[in-house]
């Protein structure tokens, strides 16, 4: 596999594991070792996001899960934000005209997280950037807000969110929103960089489209 370095125009992070931990982060429960592929990708042509819906049923200790997955890229046709899961790795990028959002939503039968840890970790592998992470269960009930990391071990425990804390005894939806912090200036290695694209719509199409009518009209007067 190729390697080559990376500069600020993309930047990239790279999680291996989601789950729940005890206060020395040392992992008791898995929600997700992103071994099930779900690949979600979105360009800056609109303001609408891309989203995939997944059941998951493999990777998981929940029960009934289902995975939604969703990328909102700003900027332009040329900008991106890309969710690629698969291979043991979550890997979140985005081009750097795009100050991009995404969000991984998770949906299962009832777990007393408060009896299998004291907070939830997110484990990454590479992050070249400052990136913001927002947790919350229940649809929001119990939230952190966006919180800033630099290192590669993002653990949030109940205590540190806010509202309603009892709401750990009965969880049965987790959402992670994932911004970038846009001031950093670095570099780094990195093995694969994906760029999908969301095609343009209908409208560009067409311009696209005429465009080229117009082009051979005139190309065919110009050699008549």
């Amino acid at each position: 596999m190729n390697t080559y370095t990376k500069s600020t125009a993309a930047k990239i992070m790279v999680f291996d594991s989601l789950g729940l931990a005890d206060k020395n982060q040392t992992a008791t429960f898995l929600i997700d070792d992103f071994t099930l592929d779900q690949h979600v990708s979105d360009n800056g042509v609109d303001y609408t996001a891309t989203s995939s819906l997944e059941k998951l049923v493999s990777g998981t200790a929940l029960k009934q899960a289902t995975r939604n997955v969703s990328a909102l890229a700003t900027g332009g046709i040329y900008e991106f934000e890309t969710v690629i899961i698969g291979g043991s790795f979550l890997k979140i990028n985005n081009s750097g005209g795009s100050n991009g959002t995404s969000f991984i939503e998770y949906s299962f039968d009832q777990v007393n997280f408060a009896a299998l840890g004291e907070g939830i970790l997110l484990n990454a592998v590479d992050v070249d950037f400052d990136i913001s992470v927002s947790m919350s269960i229940n649809g929001g009930i119990a939230y952190t807000g966006f919180q800033t990391y630099t290192g590669t071990r993002f653990f949030q425990s109940y205590s540190a969110f806010t509202g309603d804390k009892s709401q750990f005894s009965r969880v049965t939806k987790l959402r992670l929103d994932f911004k970038a912090v846009q001031s950093h200036n670095v570099k780094s290695q990195i093995t694969r960089l994906d760029d999908y694209r969301k095609v343009p719509n209908p409208a560009i199409l067409n311009l696209l489209g005429l465009g080229e009518i117009e082009l051979s009209a005139f190309c065919q007067k110009k050699h008549g």
